[in-house]
């Protein structure tokens, strides 16, 4: 029921976003979906019981309300209010891509002195404010019903630490500067993955009490802060590596389960479900990822290379309308900005661009 849900909402958001291009549907759209469903990764992400295909869904929606200049029918704005909102509110990641574009289009209007997508810049807006304010509310039923917020792990501190200026800045400033993370000062430096999901040494997050949890959670952003004031030039250049190195990763290495790692997995699975992983294509690694990476890879570059074509070659660009540009350039601002998040948030992993 998940994966016929989630091919439903994909489908549905790239017909809208070909109607906000004023693009017809009927056959075209069919031929579409189907070389979308065999060419690229969408079909490993619907069948993904993770919120990663919502990022694609959300880019889609805002290229949509932002790039058409002239009003959608209200059917659309009513489904996008929609799914827009359940989009943002299933990861903190697509609030961000999806402000960070917003922001975008506000700087594009000013600079074109247009505004003639303010209904879609403010369904965009709206989508915001419902996605903040659910986190909130969940925040508060969390907290009313066991005693205590929610804890999120601490990405951002575990990316600094790895990046180097984290690091450079605990040894420097503990134990003066009086962070938590300054009692493991000895089982650092570490990738940010060890840091946070580790169960044991040099892992911190998981390997901690969840009080010692809590105060790391708690302390992550004062604790960027200050990393970003002791050496600005390196925490920007960090950043700024990792979002490159993200843009380029689109790979499908976590529907191959059958390394020494994944393995201990199944020893962590309910007893009634580890038969079934053991069985599992994916526990066999028999499914087909590195080939599927190679085909997305292809058709990805061979999109993006069109594209730039399209923009910069004046006698090709003349064949499109901008009602037709605008919004396929979006995509391209949306699939970078994701890119910039995650690898800037949590550190360049394949899924996070495969899932766009």
């Amino acid at each position: 029921f998940t994966v016929v849900v989630q091919a439903a909402v994909v489908i549905l958001a790239m017909a809208l976003f070909l109607r906000a291009l004023e693009a017809p549907l009927g056959l075209n759209f069919t031929i579409a979906v189907i070389a979308v469903a065999l060419t690229t990764s969408v079909s490993f992400f619907v069948s993904f019981l993770m919120p990663d295909v919502f990022a694609a869904t959300g880019i889609l929606a805002c290229a949509s309300l932002i790039g058409a200049r002239r009003q959608l029918s209200w059917s659309d704005y009513v489904i996008w209010l929609v799914l827009l909102p359940a989009s943002l509110t299933f990861h903190t990641s697509h609030v961000l891509t999806a402000a960070m574009m917003l922001a975008f289009a506000l700087l594009c209007n000013m600079a074109k002195r247009s505004w003639a997508n303010w209904r879609g810049l403010m369904v965009i807006g709206v989508c915001l404010v419902v996605a903040v304010a659910a986190e909130a509310m969940f925040g508060w039923a969390v907290k009313r019903t066991v005693g205590a917020p929610p804890i999120r792990p601490p990405f951002l501190m575990a990316r600094l630490i790895e990046d180097g200026p984290g690091y450079r800045y605990l040894k420097e400033s503990c134990p003066q500067s009086n962070f938590q993370v300054c009692n493991y000062l000895g089982r650092l430096p570490t990738d940010a993955d060890t840091f946070i999901w580790s169960f044991d040494p040099p892992g911190v997050f998981a390997a901690s009490t969840p009080e010692i949890r809590r105060l790391l959670s708690a302390e992550q952003y004062r604790f960027a802060w200050a990393v970003l004031k002791y050496e600005p030039l390196g925490v920007v250049g960090s950043a700024a590596a990792n979002a490159g190195l993200q843009f380029f990763l689109i790979g499908l290495p976590e529907f191959d389960v059958s390394g020494p790692n994944e393995r201990v997995l199944a020893n962590k699975l309910p007893m009634q479900l580890r038969a079934r992983f053991r069985a599992s294509a994916a526990y066999k690694g028999l499914v087909p990822t590195k080939t599927w990476s190679g085909i997305s890879l292809v058709v990805f570059w061979s999109g993006l290379v069109s594209l730039v074509i399209i923009l910069f070659t004046g006698r090709v660009r003349q064949r499109f309308h901008t009602t037709q540009l605008d919004p396929a350039v979006l995509i391209l601002v949306g699939v970078v900005i994701n890119a910039v998040v995650c690898g800037t948030m949590s550190g360049a992993h394949d899924r996070y661009e495969a899932r766009v």
